[in-house]
């Protein structure tokens, strides 16, 4: 069944409660209730203004966030405010059922045609599934995702797959060195956060100009548990935006963003010859070669698809990272 509760004008500083009551066809009306006494309740949450990024460093974040499971807090062992899961985190102690944590960013992104990045540090204390489970199994087991809905929270989709304390060896380690029965007990700490990037272009999920909410999901399924998950330093917004058009003294590349027609400058080779090599996200080398010295030369990506690319050049002792966007 479907209530439509627009003409009761519910705002942001209402609750709405209410309860199901079934009643028999017999003559001695029966009744039962959901809840049994009682009622449920809902709280009606607000978002703020559409907008192109978000960064922030958790320090006076509290109102942008809707959390369930969540809260931006400074526990022990951390000097500064993140968003944080409860710690440790539940699990349902029940077969077949699952406890879910959220947190909505409340600002709605708009996203232009180069994608939308994520950037942010963590730490990822969650149950690992068994060995060379992927995400979506059923021995997959606890997990965090980061996903995005278009219709304002009313489906979700992954901006990557969902992942578990296996995504650093280092979490792993840690998750696994103090265990009380299934349960790890070991306590993260700021010392042990990592960078986490996520880029995504604009795919079947999501188009250039559609508004899109964020939130942060952990996924606990029955029985075992640990610490949880920790999220500081997040920067949110447009690919385009995020890739700089990287230059040395010596070397650089343009145009940043292109078409995959990639000109390589150098202004002072001292006569060495460099090499190059074009890696994907997933660190999968796809193109590698040699230019000669003195040179103002063009690398040709313009058959890979659209994306985040890492452009190495390496010219005598040093060696050159670049981030190119190869837009459609």
């Amino acid at each position: 069944g479907t209530l439509n509760i627009k003409s009761l004008a519910i705002s942001s500083s209402d609750s709405l409660v209410y309860r199901i009551v079934a009643q028999d066809s017999s003559s001695l009306k029966n009744k039962s209730y959901s809840p049994a006494s009682g009622y449920y309740a809902i709280k009606p949450e607000k978002t703020f203004n559409v907008t192109n990024s978000f960064t922030t460093d958790f320090t006076r974040s509290d109102s942008a966030f809707i959390n369930r499971g969540f809260s931006i807090a400074t526990p022990a062992g951390f000097s500064d405010p993140a968003l944080h899961t409860r710690h440790p985190y539940e699990s349902p102690e029940k077969d077949n059922d699952s406890i879910v944590y959220t947190s909505v960013l409340r600002f709605p992104l708009r996203v232009d045609d180069s994608g939308i990045n994520f950037n942010f540090n963590e730490i990822v204390l969650v149950e690992p599934g068994e060995q060379g489970s992927v995400y979506g199994s059923p021995n997959f087991y606890d997990y965090v995702v980061v996903e995005g809905s278009r219709n304002f929270g009313e489906s979700w989709f992954p901006f990557a797959a969902g992942y578990d304390s296996r995504i650093s060896l280092t979490f792993m380690s840690d998750y696994n060195s103090s265990m009380n029965g299934m349960n790890s007990t070991f306590q993260g700490t700021a010392s042990m956060f990592q960078k986490h990037i996520i880029t995504v272009g604009t795919f079947t999920r999501f188009n250039k100009g559609d508004t899109l909410l964020v939130r942060f999901r952990l996924f606990s399924d029955p029985y075992a548990h640990g610490w949880g998950w920790a999220i500081d330093d997040l920067t949110i917004g447009s690919v385009a935006s995020d890739v700089k058009g990287v230059e040395t003294s010596d070397i650089g590349i343009y145009p940043n963003p292109g078409n995959g027609l990639i000109k390589i400058r150098q202004s002072n080779t001292g006569g060495q010859e460099a090499k190059y090599r074009v890696l994907n996200l997933s660190g999968i080398q796809l193109l590698n070669g040699r230019l000669t010295p003195g040179f103002d030369g063009v690398i040709d990506i313009s058959s890979q698809p659209p994306g985040i690319y890492i452009i190495w050049i390496i010219s005598g002792n040093s060696s050159y990272p670049f981030r190119y966007l190869k837009m459609n």
